[in-house]
């Protein structure tokens, strides 16, 4: 069974919104949408996934998508969509000249990664998946022009709260599109200019989220550095894996990836830092400063 693409009507705002949902239904947008595999059309499209899963075909790369996930495709670029049964979409259609900046260049970084800021991308990817434990904050999937993860341009996806955000203006924007009152057209725009701001901004928290290091992790590494001004003479590294309730390997590698260097080049240098400092500001031997430092004569 499939569903039949209503035709756009365009105001003079420049743009469509539609909202619509199908409960036992799997449909294509190549039947539903284009009524032909070459789904292009001469205006953006923004579609927000509100509820259900399917996926979605740019180019050579498929993306699943779920509930919260946004989709913008610029005119003239050929795209794919599948839902599954029971799926509803909120799509807003509007022509280039609409926005007083083109939607690149206000979600300018949505190509977030490229050369080795991706391979560093990629490995904080990995480090997520490694551990259930690594869930105090779970950022949303952020795409880069080398597809990392396999990600299509101009897919991401949302939080439960930014995606009612972004479904409240939407809606506020069908409203307007259906009463007519005065103004609505000028409206619509307004409307779509509050929309791609506030996608801006969620932007840029995910941007911030994910480089900004997770709290625990950051506590971690405090700890160690806790540890050394304590006693530098004796850092347990695996006995603070175990009070961190992680594994020691996996310790060393997150120490690694927050700081650049495992836990015990960094005790190296934090002792010869030390030794160097007693050394200028004390007049004990040289063994002496050696043996208060943990830095032993084999």
């Amino acid at each position: 069974m499939t569903a039949k693409y209503k035709q756009m009507t365009f105001d003079n705002s420049g743009i469509f919104v539609e909202k619509f949902k199908r409960d036992g239904l799997t449909v294509s947008s190549e039947e539903a949408f284009s009524g032909n595999s070459d789904h292009a059309l001469d205006c953006y499209e923004l579609t927000l996934i509100l509820k259900g899963r399917g996926d979605y075909t740019r180019g050579a790369v498929t993306a699943p998508l779920i509930s919260g996930s946004l989709i913008l495709c610029p005119p003239n670029e050929s795209r794919t969509y599948h839902y599954y049964q029971d799926w509803s979409v909120c799509r807003c259609f509007f022509r280039p000249y609409v926005l007083r900046k083109s939607p690149e260049s206000t979600l300018c970084d949505i190509r977030f990664f490229e050369g080795d800021t991706a391979a560093t991308f990629k490995r904080q990817l990995d480090d997520i998946r490694l551990s259930r434990q690594d869930t105090p904050r779970d950022p949303a999937a952020m795409e880069q022009k080398d597809n990392v993860d396999d990600q299509p341009l101009g897919v991401f996806h949302l939080s439960p709260s930014q995606t009612e955000s972004i479904h409240s203006i939407c809606d506020r924007m069908l409203k307007e599109q259906e009463s007519r009152h005065y103004g609505y057209e000028d409206m619509k725009v307004y409307l779509l200019e509050e929309l791609f701001m506030t996608l801006k901004r969620i932007q840029i928290q995910q941007y911030d989220l994910f480089y900004s290091p997770s709290t625990w992790k950051q506590d971690l590494v405090d700890s160690v550095n806790d540890l050394i001004d304590k006693d530098i003479t004796n850092v347990d590294f695996d006995a603070l894996a175990l009070k961190s309730k992680i594994t020691s390997s996996y310790f060393r590698m997150i120490f690694k990836n927050m700081t650049g260097v495992s836990p015990h080049a960094y005790l190296n240098n934090a002792r010869i830092l030390r030794s160097l400092e007693l050394l200028q500001t004390t007049s004990l031997p040289i063994s002496a400063i050696a043996s208060s430092v943990g830095i032993y004569d084999p």
